[in-house]
């Protein structure tokens, strides 16, 4: 099956599109040979995102990734100050709940400021 043109424009070398249902897919692979086929077999590596006219949408988890690249810390002393101020709640959060007490902390504080 030929795919239009503004999907093959995605494919290159180690590539393959794949179409499922009205949507285009491309996907990295690769090539292995099985000993006991005796022929190469397709690896397929990993999923590169959907294929729209618009261009290529990349998953979702490297979309996050690369908006978090640009965050940067811009305040700190008021922060520093509430955590030396706070430790005693701190502590108590730590062995009341060891996992999330830095959510719950952050949280409370927030919701205080408003």
């Amino acid at each position: 099956m030929e795919h239009p043109d503004w999907v093959m424009k995605h494919k290159a070398k180690g590539t393959e599109i794949r179409k499922l249902g009205k949507y285009y897919y491309l996907y990295k692979i690769r090539s292995e040979y099985d000993k006991e086929k005796k022929r190469a077999k397709k690896i397929t590596e990993k999923f590169l995102g959907k294929i729209t006219e618009e261009g290529l949408i990349k998953p979702k988890h490297e979309r996050i990734i690369e908006s978090q690249k640009n965050i940067s810390v811009k305040e700190f002393g008021a922060s520093r100050f509430i955590t030396k101020e706070s430790e005693d709640i701190i502590q108590n959060l730590k062995e009341v709940f060891p996992d999330t007490w830095k959510e719950i902390f952050t949280f409370g504080f927030s919701h205080h400021l408003h």
